[in-house]
């Protein structure tokens, strides 16, 4: 009789350190979403200032004089640099989803963090790309910053 209430308390242990574990797996995997999604929440409103950016260094552009070809290849390039990153941006959007639940914890993790990589490398690239384009607007003309 003791060896069948021991071996049964011993299971409900088991059980209980198992959904333990589970639970927090779970906590970890939601708070890895949080952290991404307040990556995203800090990324999304600078969208409008790369596309403002873009039509700026574009107006600046068609105001350089055509001999000024070093001028003008800089600013191709930050527009372009501009679009690749609103690009990479509205790619990962499109395409991040919270995995399945279901998921091996280990595989969850490797997901979200890959993705935790991925916008945290595009919200660098949004920074970056701005302070670029914020570079070359100050030799801009008033009417191309407009």
């Amino acid at each position: 009789m003791m060896k069948r209430l021991f071996f049964l308390l011993l299971t409900i242990g088991f059980i209980a350190t198992l959904e333990a574990c589970k639970n927090e797996d779970k906590e970890t995997e939601a708070k890895l979403n949080q952290e991404i999604m307040k990556i995203h929440d800090e990324v999304m409103p600078k969208m409008g200032d790369l596309n403002r950016m873009k039509r700026q260094l574009s107006a600046y552009k068609d105001e350089v004089p055509d001999d000024n070809a070093a001028m003008k290849d800089s600013l191709i390039n930050a527009i372009l640099l501009l679009a690749k990153t609103e690009d990479n941006m509205n790619d990962w959007m499109a395409n991040y989803k919270y995995p399945n639940p279901d998921l091996k914890h280990d595989e969850m993790l490797k997901y979200l963090k890959g993705q935790q990589d991925t916008i945290k490398q595009i919200n660098n690239d949004v920074f970056m790309t701005l302070a670029i384009g914020n570079g070359l607007l100050k030799n801009a003309p008033q009417s191309a910053r407009e």
